[in-house]
């Protein structure tokens, strides 16, 4: 069997479970199924067996799109999916099996967006199209935390600099400060204020997860918010994007105040403003079904900055 080394592991969960109860037409329960989560992305494989209350559970899948297979004797394979598994997020998944070959199969590919049912936590989970396609000022990703309900900022314009010294958001009538910032499960706060001690960019993250109440023990440190970032990661496929969002003085209205400034001439009065956000990402495999990579770069006001997400590896079999 060849192996790769799998990344190190945190205290902090960065990966989902699928979880369910397998049974056949009737209702009853069928135990000893063999279920098979597939990852869309990189085709890597996650095995479970039914107990004999016929209830499976495969935890720590990377995030991604999914797909199940249960196999039975006496009964047609299911296919389920594909269907999303968000970070910390633990997803139902019934298994309802038809008797008939195992070499017949039932696919079902109109599946119901899961339902958080298993834990009692309260929050949103933004994903990377939802980042991606907001016009958030800065690219700064707290920006997008002020769309979480009970999260606010009294000085918006404090959020729209991505950078140690940015604002924070209010959530639940807390401090700004009493949030807790996760990147893959390890923490980034600064030591100073406990501000953000790093924001990657926008474009490199798979999704945002922001607890606001009712998180497990191992999420602590926080008093309003857990904010649990997860970057991208490779997949069989080669991908990648570029982007540049550009702002200067030309394009931005004069405020109240300079226009009122009658003791400059009028091409005077418009503060000068240069801002050019421009990077891109790459990511594909390094050896098929089993090792992966992405890489960011961006630039910030002539200030460059490179990422590398962790490698997704896993056993390729024997």
């Amino acid at each position: 069997m060849l192996l790769c080394l799998a990344a190190i592991s945190s205290a902090q969960t960065i990966t989902g479970t699928i979880t369910g109860t397998v049974t056949d037409a009737s209702g009853a329960i069928v135990p000893n199924v063999k279920i098979t989560a597939t990852n869309e992305g990189t085709a890597v494989q996650t095995t479970a067996t039914a107990n004999n209350a016929g209830i499976y559970s495969l935890p720590f899948l990377p995030v991604g799109q999914y797909t199940i297979t249960a196999e039975g004797a006496g009964f047609k394979k299911s296919v389920l999916g594909p269907f999303p598994v968000e970070v910390n997020q633990v997803v139902r998944m019934d298994v309802s099996l038809v008797v008939g070959a195992v070499a017949e199969t039932v696919e079902v590919t109109a599946v119901a967006p899961p339902l958080q049912t298993e834990t009692t936590q309260t929050g949103q989970t933004l994903s990377t199209k939802r980042l991606t396609d907001l016009p958030l000022n800065g690219r700064n990703i707290v920006s997008a935390m002020l769309l979480i309900p009970g999260a606010v900022q009294t000085n918006p314009g404090s959020v729209n600099t991505a950078s140690r010294f940015s604002g924070r958001a209010f959530v639940n009538g807390n401090r700004e400060q009493t949030n807790n910032f996760l990147l893959d499960g390890v923490d980034v706060n600064d030591s100073m204020d406990n501000r953000i001690g790093y924001t990657p960019s926008v474009d490199a993250l798979q999704e945002v997860q922001v607890m606001t109440g009712n998180g497990s023990s191992e999420f602590g440190n926080s008093a309003g918010a857990v904010v649990n970032m997860t970057l991208k990661s490779g997949s069989n496929d080669f991908h990648g994007s570029l982007f540049h969002f550009f702002r200067n003085d030309n394009l931005d209205a004069n405020s109240f105040f300079a226009n009122q400034n009658t003791a400059l001439p009028k091409d005077k009065q418009r503060r000068t403003f240069q801002q050019n956000m421009y990077g891109g990402t790459l990511g594909g495999r390094i050896i098929r079904d089993s090792c992966s990579s992405l890489e960011t770069m961006k630039e910030r006001n002539g200030e460059i900055a490179a990422l590398r997400s962790p490698a997704l590896l896993r056993p390729i079999g024997v």
